[in-house]
């Protein structure tokens, strides 16, 4: 008789103390989960004498904001011979978009440009 007198007495305490919620401890929602996505497309190159101009347009696809990036180009020439180069920039928001131009300094007559991968870096703080 002593336990269910003490256990009813423990039920009655945590009831008072959290406000007659069963489960104190376990959260009503969970917490959200950040994510660090981006979708990178590439618009139009053009090449000129001595250089690609890239145009890319960048998405943020996540649910954070993105403090930095950064692009691999792959630059694929004429006579099948590859060149790859990276190109970093600050950040772009969270569900923001930007559309940016890129100069690649090439050596020869260029067949296709493509992105092959895409670094992000979110805020710390």
């Amino acid at each position: 008789m002593k336990k269910i007198v003490m256990v009813l007495m423990i039920i009655l305490v945590m009831t008072v103390l959290v406000g007659c919620d069963w489960l104190p401890f376990v959260p009503d929602t969970p917490a959200p989960i950040e994510t660090l996505s981006a979708d990178v497309e590439i618009i139009n190159w053009i090449q000129d004498e001595g250089e690609v101009v890239v145009t890319y347009e960048i998405t943020n696809t996540g649910t954070v904001d993105i403090a930095y990036y950064k692009i691999e180009f792959e630059v694929k020439y004429a006579d099948n011979s590859v060149y790859t180069i990276w190109h970093e920039k600050v950040g772009i928001a969270f569900a923001d978009s930007e559309i940016v131009e890129v100069i690649i300094p090439v050596a020869d007559i260029v067949a296709r440009v493509d992105v092959v991968n895409v670094k992000l870096t979110e805020w710390k703080f």
